[in-house]
């Protein structure tokens, strides 16, 4: 495997909306360090990542991504599938001829989106699908090409025949949607469009609001701790609203200041809302677990720290598991030492995150170091000044086992 560098550490219920008043938060005093245990390092050190060119995606207990972008020298692109229990890593090519040429005509550098449902692996560049199925053997072959009409920012395979369209954005039309789409018809065959409070942060990452699991959709809100679970005919199944008085929200002069100014001018908008965005409380990211565990990411702001919350249903109610476990890498200091059970720097703030029943897999694009376990915050820092003299980051994929659901 050319560029590829493997580090192996050991090994139907109602819908019904559930509204927590004021709850107890406790004080963020456990790591999530105390659930993890890393089994395996892949570093793919010939993947050169450039504008956010790295999409990836889940299948049962496989990853698939592509770092295919305008910067490469070839119109093959290149595939990677892993298997996250023997971390297995299977590599596919298929030539589409003159796709750089038609990223650059719709101003990208990149691919939008990639999905996988174990058989078939499906593109997205602006308006179109590039579909592929592997044959017996082992090699990718081109079913077709199709035009959609939605806009849409996501997507992932619900089941064997129907792909997951979410639109999640303050200057699109509508700003939120979930569309079914058919693969054997080639049609949207049912959509929603789910509230989402605050479109306006949907301009700041890190954002993952939207995951699927065994033909549940989970769709978290971002500016109020909200969430609700959809099932495979959007049908709502449970809906829970903590409500916190102490929640610290945008601002009603930051959002018609920010009003006032053009949908489309992105980056003026962001200039408005900076200061704001910094001290206010928000979900940055919702997992399904597995059949009765979520996880929820929040960020903070009175301690400007990313969390985790895990929860749990029982008896037809969704309660909380564990509470506030913090990223360590958020609060590293020079000396100290990262172990097996430490997340990479930055974890929450800066990865692509599964998690898949008993495991939780990170893949940065922003690596510099093959195998980080054992250095001191300060040499690892070194080692990736030394080696970014050099060289440009790659794309690095850290396999956890975890405890989250015991």
């Amino acid at each position: 495997m050319f560029g590829l560098i493997l580090v192996l550490l050991g090994l139907n219920t109602v819908a019904q909306t559930k509204v927590i008043e004021n709850p107890n938060i406790p004080k963020i005093e456990n790591s999530i360090s105390e659930y993890v245990s890393v089994d395996t390092i892949l570093s793919f050190t010939n993947e050169v990542a450039v504008n956010r060119s790295l999409k990836s995606c889940k299948w049962e207990n496989e990853i698939v991504f592509t770092n295919f972008n305008t910067n490469k020298n070839s119109d093959t692109i290149v595939i990677y599938r892993i298997n996250i229990v023997d971390a297995n890593v299977d590599t596919f090519y298929v030539y589409e001829k003159r796709i750089r040429e038609r990223m650059k005509s719709v101003y990208s550098s990149s691919f939008d989106a990639i999905a996988y449902n174990g058989s078939k692996i499906v593109l997205n560049l602006y308006d179109e699908l590039y579909v592929y199925e592997l044959d017996s053997n082992h090699k990718l072959n081109k079913i077709g090409k199709y035009t959609v009409a939605e806009d849409f920012r996501e997507m992932a395979f619900l089941n064997d025949s129907v792909l997951v369209f979410v639109q999640n954005y303050y200057s699109a039309s509508p700003q939120t949607a979930i569309y079914l789409y058919d693969m054997l018809e080639h049609k949207v065959i049912n959509k929603i469009f789910p509230h989402f409070n605050t479109p306006l942060l949907s301009f700041f990452s890190p954002q993952k609001n939207f995951d699927i699991y065994e033909n549940r959709i989970l769709w978290a809100n971002r500016g109020e701790y909200s969430f609700l679970l959809f099932d495979r005919d959007l049908k709502k199944l449970d809906s829970v609203s903590v409500v916190n008085k102490n929640w610290k929200q945008l601002s009603k002069k930051a959002k018609r200041k920010a009003s006032k100014i053009k949908k489309t001018h992105a980056p003026d908008i962001i200039y408005c809302l900076n200061k704001g965005y910094n001290n206010i409380d928000q979900l940055q990211f919702a997992y399904i677990l597995d059949t009765n565990h979520m996880a929820i990411g929040v960020h903070r702001a009175k301690e400007n720290v990313l969390y985790i919350d895990v929860w749990y249903r029982i008896g037809g109610e969704w309660k909380i598991k564990h509470n506030a476990l913090y990223d360590d890498g958020f609060m590293f200091k020079p000396e100290r030492v990262i172990r097996r059970n430490t997340l990479p720097l930055g974890f929450l703030g800066g990865s692509k995150v599964y998690f898949m029943d008993n495991k939780l897999v990170s893949i940065s694009d922003k690596a510099a170091v093959e195998n980080p376990i054992n250095l001191s915050v300060k040499d690892y820092f070194m080692a990736q000044n030394k080696y970014l003299e050099t060289n440009e980051y790659f794309v690095q994929i850290f396999i956890y086992s975890h405890t989250l659901t015991d």
